[in-house]
């Protein structure tokens, strides 16, 4: 909702907002894709890319876990497998993880 507020406008969440209903009638992979297609639908790249270092950085970091991240830091080529949409997560893997490979399933 933030990101959609941020990047586009209050219009952009509200229609955020108002399209929960109807969410809820969809599994997780199909409602996640949704909500990303109405928060960046019509944004410049560089409203994507700005937004998101801005914004989203607070709640990647929140729920990292420790030792995932002492895994992953003690390893040579990093290469991450996400089932969220590559715009919203490759810069933070690769600006605060040093991930060389991000891979949407």
């Amino acid at each position: 909702m933030l990101v959609a507020f941020e990047g586009g406008s209050i219009i952009r969440a509200f229609m955020l907002l108002l399209s929960y209903p109807f969410l809820l009638a969809m599994n997780h992979e199909i409602r996640l894709r949704v909500m990303v297609f109405i928060t960046f639908y019509g944004l410049k790249l560089k409203y994507m890319d700005s937004v998101g270092r801005a914004v989203l950085p607070k709640f990647y970091l929140e729920n990292l876990n420790l030792q995932a991240y002492e895994v992953l830091a003690s390893t040579g080529r990093k290469v991450v497998f996400t089932s969220v949409p590559k715009v919203m997560v490759e810069w933070f893997l690769k600006d605060y993880l040093n991930v060389n490979v991000v891979i949407v399933s």
